[in-house]
């Protein structure tokens, strides 16, 4: 499968809502074992300096993998005028 998401500001609709868009996360059910799942994520700051220094994303899969693990391969990120999408 793939899927879109998009980020929205940090306490979205509360007197404390920010400009900020970094902190997100979600789930995905349904995903059988051995099938690649890609997810775009878009309207991110600007994280292109995290992905050049080697961080990148995690994930699990519970209950068979409980603990998490850095994504395989390079983080592709592009920078367009609405935000990072990687």
């Amino acid at each position: 499968g793939e899927y879109q998401c998009c980020t929205s500001p940090d306490c979205k609709g509360t007197p404390y809502e920010t400009p900020y868009t970094t902190w997100f996360h979600f789930c995905v059910t349904g995903v059988n074992k051995g099938e690649t799942l890609t997810v775009h994520l878009t309207n991110l700051n600007v994280q292109a300096k995290l992905y050049s220094q080697d961080m990148c994303p995690v994930y699990k899969s519970v209950p068979s993998m409980p603990q998490f693990l850095r994504i395989p391969g390079k983080v592709a990120h592009t920078l367009p005028k609405n935000g990072t999408q990687m």
